[in-house]
């Protein structure tokens, strides 16, 4: 999980795990630059000595790299924020019968899946038994993965499946309308510590001054973004930030710049509204994402055209993008014309065609996208 570029990053005081050997060895080489009528024999007892202390010294580093952490999450669960344990993906699982004499598939038969595109192997349990009537040969299930996690999302309706549990009855199994999704891998300790960062930057009960707000949104799970926007109210019809007062919007997205589901983003809002200050009105917004096409004209130093191509245009990509676009309103066309001129084998800019002026983005939250990046190497001095 990718750190939100809108909060407050945890640092690790971790100082270096140490291998025991490293520190035997760098502990004979320096004894023996100063003793240099020593000569070090497997056995000695100053050997010995140093490989006793170079163990116990290795496992203190190792014990004490892992009090941070420790001690970081006992401090979050004092404040009752649990780390995302991930979720489970599910979706329906159409079965087909070899006859059509009516039959019962137990609740938690297992089938699995295969993805095709990664190989990993994901395990299904039905939910609830199925009852395929007399006369009827085919009926649907829902289906939920044994394991969080993303990898079975995706699966698409038609995929077939394998029957892991013995039902004799059973010709095909596959997946069913809808496919699967949902499925979200747990939370790794680096984004739920910043998540942390984000509760602890603040460390008051009541919500009060706009980073308040950002800070407390970042704290629910699957939001990757927000930026608050004071004394504005959305819902007004007229009017600008800084005209309602009495009002606060936050604008939130998952951490690609992308907006949040409808019931996430209501949980942002009731959490903001319990929590912020008597007679404040909150509410919660996606971001405006403005797509900006750039058409470039570069000589190259390089003597590969094609790298120099890719180069930039990774660089275009990587410059407007969502997920780490700074929430301000314009895209400067000089700001592309040097991130274009900074890129390793450019000799120079020969022309920006595309955007031909600033772009100014739309929204109080805006955030930009790379659209079609053209590249075009030209002859150049």
């Amino acid at each position: 999980m990718t750190v939100s570029p809108d909060l407050p990053g945890y640092v690790d005081q971790s100082l270096y795990d140490a291998d025991e050997r490293v520190l035997v060895d760098r502990a004979i080489a320096d004894a023996a630059i100063k003793l240099p009528e020593w000569a070090p024999r497997e056995g000695n007892t100053e050997v010995v000595l140093i490989e006793s202390t170079a163990l116990v010294v290795a496992e203190l580093v190792y014990a004490i790299n892992r009090l941070p952490d420790a001690v970081m999450g006992g401090v979050l669960g004092l404040y009752g924020l649990p780390r995302d344990a991930g979720a489970r993906t599910r979706g329906r699982v159409r079965f087909t019968l070899a006859d059509s004499l009516g039959h019962l598939i137990p609740a938690q038969t297992r089938v699995r899946a295969t993805v095709a595109t990664t190989g990993v192997v994901v395990d299904l349990l039905t939910d609830e038994p199925l009852e395929i009537l007399s006369g009827a040969t085919v009926g649907q299930v829902y289906a939920t993965a044994i394991e969080q996690g993303e990898d079975a999302n995706g699966l698409a309706e038609g995929l077939r499946l394998d029957l892991i549990d013995a039902v004799p009855y059973v010709e095909l199994v596959e997946v069913g309308v809808g496919g699967f999704a949902g499925g979200r891998d747990a939370e790794t300790d680096a984004a739920y510590f910043d998540r942390g960062s984000a509760l602890l930057s603040r460390l008051v009960s009541t919500l009060v001054l706009p980073g308040h707000f950002t800070a407390a949104a970042l704290e629910t799970a699957g939001v990757g973004r927000a930026v608050t926007i004071d004394l504005y109210d959305p819902t007004a019809g007229t009017g600008a930030p800084g005209d309602h007062t009495g009002h606060v919007t936050v604008a939130v997205a998952d951490l690609d710049g992308a907006p949040l589901p409808a019931p996430t983003k209501g949980e942002v809002e009731g959490l903001l509204e319990a929590r912020a200050v008597a007679g404040l009105d909150v509410h919660v917004i996606d971001p405006t994402t403005t797509t900006v096409a750039v058409t470039v004209q570069v000589t190259s130093t390089a003597v590969d055209d094609a790298s120099v191509i890719a180069a930039v245009s990774s660089a275009v990509a990587a410059y407007l993008d969502p997920a780490v676009w700074p929430w301000q309103g314009t895209v400067w066309r000089n700001e592309l014309i040097g991130l274009v001129d900074r890129v390793a084998g450019v000799g120079r800019v020969a022309s920006l065609v595309q955007p031909a002026a600033d772009v100014a983005l739309t929204g109080v939250a805006p955030l930009a996208q790379a659209g079609t990046v053209t590249v075009t190497v030209v002859p150049g001095p």
